[in-house]
């Protein structure tokens, strides 16, 4: 059995007060709907083996706050540039690449492939996985590279930011 957490990051700068959507920094209230998010994972007792995030400032700053309240070591984040504007084929691909050894992973990015995932995982889950959402998905699965569409079964959510 294999889980994954899925964590959108938080609201963020426009792209008028940056030069690249890549160094968007999160905003007052996304600080705010990270913290809350990731409170609400450390009382369900969510506890990820792996952090992967994408290289953007908005979801590496959503992993290393979530990482501070799951004391996850911050410097243990891996950045994967293949989650930044990935569709779900692609992120499917990395799920399926994932090291074997872990059990649960926390993956940080966003939209709209983070909610196409869910939906390809587990149909019929969720609509739309809002700024800060947590969709956590296990799947009946032994290996990782084993993940395929409709094999996941949405376990918990949290869309309250």
């Amino acid at each position: 059995m294999k889980t994954l957490l899925l964590m959108r990051h938080g609201k963020s700068l426009h792209n008028d007060y940056v030069h690249s959507d890549l160094q968007r920094h999160l905003n007052a209230k996304g600080y705010a709907e990270v913290k809350a998010a990731a409170a609400w994972c450390n009382e369900h007792g969510y506890n990820p083996d792996l952090f992967v995030s994408s290289p953007a400032i908005r979801a590496y700053s959503t992993a290393v706050i979530t990482a501070q309240f799951m004391a996850y070591p911050p410097g243990m984040i891996l950045l994967k540039d293949s989650i930044y504007e990935a569709s779900a084929r692609t992120l499917l691909y990395l799920v399926q690449s994932l090291p074997p050894e872990a059990t649960m992973v926390a993956l940080f990015g966003h939209n709209p492939g983070f909610t196409d995932l869910i939906k390809t995982l587990a149909p019929g889950s969720i609509d739309h996985l809002v700024t800060a959402g947590v969709a956590v998905i296990s799947l009946n699965i032994e290996h990782w590279k084993d993940a395929s569409p409709g094999l996941g079964q949405l376990i918990n959510k949290y869309l309250d930011a």
